[in-house]
């Protein structure tokens, strides 16, 4: 079923679908969609590359909504004091799960010329600031420039849908919007 609902949402996004076997699995690990897309149960996203923090950083940040954990990568949920009591525990064992779900869905939405930068890092919200630093491109006036630059001479590909097209300008505008 999930296989399914995937092939669905790449076809409605304009997507490349991933190819069966005569299982539904994916034929390989270094399947294209695997290298360009982060699939879970809580979503599909494309990964992240050089150019697309804005994008990625607003879809992880859903995921790790719906996983609980985007508290915790942004530093405002602490620990829980250790504890003897059965609540305090469950704190601690939820706590601790969660953490281990935003590093690893992080880690995993980093194509791999971007994960070698987090590879030695197990805490998710330093993960989260070290991909900040190196790929906001709308931080720097370089950045602003190179997104600029995209906007201007962006063209509808061959054989895009228009839709897709405008889509691509009004990510290029966001990201302009977010560098000001």
């Amino acid at each position: 079923m999930k296989n399914l609902i995937f092939i669905l949402f790449c076809r409605f996004a304009n997507l490349p679908t991933p190819h069966y076997t005569t299982s539904p699995k994916m034929t390989s690990h270094n399947d294209q969609s695997s290298k360009l897309y982060y699939m879970s149960k809580y979503g599909a996203i494309k990964k992240l590359n050089s150019t697309n923090y804005i994008e990625w950083k607003g879809n992880i940040t859903t995921i790790l909504n719906i996983m609980n954990a985007f508290e915790i990568v942004r530093r405002e949920e602490p620990e829980p004091p250790a504890s003897n009591t059965v609540t305090g525990r469950q704190a601690i064992t939820n706590y601790k799960k969660c953490v281990a779900l935003a590093t690893s869905a992080i880690r995993f939405s980093c194509t791999q010329a971007v994960a070698i930068f987090i590879r030695d890092e197990t805490d998710p919200a330093t993960m989260w600031t070290i991909l900040l630093k190196k790929f906001n491109a709308t931080s720097s006036f370089i950045g602003h420039h190179a997104i600029a630059t995209q906007f201007h001479s962006a063209c509808p590909e061959e054989g895009e849908r228009m839709s897709l097209y405008i889509s691509r300008l009004q990510t290029y505008r966001a990201e302009l919007q977010g560098s000001s």
